[in-house]
């Protein structure tokens, strides 16, 4: 999935990043999900990120998972 803008990642700044969900950890008893990310782009190779707090009432699919990471990263990364 592709993003636009400026993103903050610790120390790291990426620009118009693109992501990949390669992990999505289920606690199935608190219905919440944590998921992991890898960002990619030209200057830098790959960078791993966690996605916290997806929660769900009976069950999730893929584009519930990218929906919510996308708003996720958004909400918390994105500095321009």
């Amino acid at each position: 999935m592709e993003l636009t803008g400026t993103y903050q990642i610790r120390d790291l700044r990426i620009v118009n990043p693109t992501y990949e969900v390669v992990n999505v950890t289920d606690s199935i008893k608190e219905k919440t999900c944590t998921i992991e990310v890898v960002f990619t782009t030209e200057s830098v190779l790959k960078y791993s990120y966690t996605v916290e707090g997806f929660s769900y009432e009976n069950t999730w699919e893929d584009a519930d998972v990218y929906d919510y990471v996308e708003t996720a990263i958004t909400k918390e990364l994105l500095i321009v």
